[in-house]
């Protein structure tokens, strides 16, 4: 999938992706993302919407990777950990995003990847379900 990114897609720019979600939701959809495990409900929904309206992924995924970092950034405020290059972590060549969080319990999860999929397939967990999973002991 070729998508359009206005910085570079490295850990470093994660958390101002992150930011262009709040604000995108902001603008649209007047609601409020404050990175909490409760606001990926509020995407989920976005996500979900975007599936039902037959929304092509390779033509949002600018803000579908906002998403994603968004969601990985609610990850690493509420559980610890930090965004690492996909391709420094064993998930080497398997997320295909190019960034990936490694949460302190030594477990590399794929925040981008799982909006991806909830856009494109409809996957009924969305990122609620995701956190809890990747947070578990």
């Amino acid at each position: 999938m070729n998508i359009r990114l206005p910085k570079a897609p490295i850990p470093e720019n994660a958390q101002g992706y992150a930011e262009m979600a709040v604000g995108a939701v902001k603008n649209f959809d007047k609601l409020d993302l404050d990175y909490s495990v409760k606001s990926l409900e509020i995407v989920d929904n976005i996500l979900h919407r975007f599936h039902k309206e037959g929304a092509a992924a390779d033509k949002i995924g600018g803000i579908l990777f906002a998403f994603g970092c968004y969601a990985g950034e609610v990850l690493i405020r509420n559980f610890g950990g930090k965004w690492r290059k996909e391709e420094e972590t064993a998930m080497k060549g398997l997320a295909g995003f190019f960034i990936v969080v490694e949460l302190p319990n030594d477990k590399i999860c794929n925040p981008i990847g799982k909006v991806f999929k909830i856009v494109q397939d409809g996957e009924t967990n969305g990122l609620s379900y995701f956190y809890h999973v990747f947070t578990q002991e």
